[in-house]
């Protein structure tokens, strides 16, 4: 997979979080994983959280993986952002949103039992992961090769022999 196919990417509700080598960027979550990190990887879609400013956030193009954890409850958007909260507390990402979860999201959060669940996925192994592939360098190696090819050109249409 590249950082051009995220068809193995699933389109179900989730969260997941942005690395960048060993580092967590960010956290974040969507009624579909597939189409957040296609929004953020290829249409460059700032990464942001809520009351983050743009100033600081990450750059799309130093993710190095991605990874997930599938939403196994009937999904709503409460209680994606209630599970999308505890993933912030529990994974600690570089970047944290300042702003605090109300109405039906904190209710979750208040729901003992909830917490429990998405603590222990977030404790377990994720369900998925990607790794977008750079071409810087791809693109370094096509231009060694053509200086390479050139001065092999320049040495046959001078005559000189190969070694």
């Amino acid at each position: 997979m590249s950082r051009f196919s995220t068809a193995d990417i699933p389109s179900q509700p989730g969260v997941y979080a942005f690395h960048a080598r060993d580092s967590l960027l960010w956290v974040g979550y969507g009624m579909s994983i597939r189409e957040r990190v296609e929004h953020h990887l290829l249409q460059g879609e700032p990464i942001k959280n809520p009351g983050v400013s743009q100033a600081v956030a990450p750059d799309p193009a130093r993710v190095t993986k991605v990874v997930w954890w599938l939403y196994r409850e009937k999904p709503d958007v409460a209680s994606l952002e209630a599970a999308w909260e505890l993933a912030v507390r529990e994974l600690s990402p570089h970047m944290r949103p300042r702003h605090a979860v109300e109405g039906e999201a904190l209710a979750h959060l208040e729901d003992v039992e909830f917490v429990r669940r998405v603590r222990a996925r977030l404790a377990g192994p994720p369900d998925g992961v990607f790794v977008p592939q750079n071409l810087d360098p791809l693109t370094r190696n096509v231009i060694e090769l053509e200086g390479k090819v050139d001065s092999l050109r320049a040495r046959l249409d001078s005559g000189e022999k190969q070694d």
